[in-house]
């Protein structure tokens, strides 16, 4: 489990704003260094494919989008193929969502969170993910004056205040309804 000591120190810097320190440990991992991309996700170790997670958020941060995107829909792929309709595959779902915003792929972001909703509606306790990807919906909405915006924004209000009751204190609640961090800090930072 060493790898796993070197991916949440990895994960921390991430957080901390240090995104090459990240890089530079995750990639250091003794069963992880030698292995190409492609072999972490034939391993079909789901540990192999949470790293790749990492690394596709680490490429975001850098600013190289189109490789975080790659990344991530790999990690997308595996885990629909592994987990099936689950937390780890909403997880996801989001990112490479995020992520096809943030390339200007409005349209493909759209059926990933569409899915993500279908795929949190059916589980227990999933209302982060709900609040996050009706979010995420309402911007791409807003962005192009959809009609359902404010709709998309009341279903993510109504998730978000039902994950509240769970998190008590360690919500920001001086965030606004429209803020994104009030929706991301409702999911798991990595899920693993």
């Amino acid at each position: 489990m060493v790898d796993n000591s070197y991916a949440n120190i990895a994960s921390c810097l991430l957080r901390m704003g240090k995104p090459n320190e990240a890089e530079a440990m995750y990639t250091s991992v003794p069963d992880v260094r030698d292995l190409t991309n492609e072999q972490l996700l034939r391993e079909n170790l789901p540990r192999y494919s949470s790293g790749m997670q990492l690394l596709s958020m680490i490429r975001q941060a850098q600013g190289r989008l189109d490789e975080a995107l790659d990344f991530a829909s790999k990690v997308l792929q595996f885990r629909r193929q592994k987990f099936g309709s689950r937390f780890k595959t909403c997880d996801s779902l989001c990112h490479v969502a995020k992520l096809m915003l943030l390339t200007k792929k409005s349209m493909a972001a759209l059926q990933l969170l569409d899915e993500c909703i279908s795929v949190a509606s059916s589980l227990p306790k999933a209302e982060g993910y709900l609040a996050l990807a009706y979010f995420r919906k309402y911007k791409i909405y807003r962005a192009e004056g959809h009609a359902d915006a404010a709709e998309c924004l009341r279903d993510a209000i109504r998730a978000k205040e039902i994950a509240l009751g769970r998190l008590g204190s360690d919500y920001d609640s001086t965030l606004a309804d429209d803020d994104e961090a009030a929706y991301t800090q409702l999911v798991a930072w990595l899920l693993w």
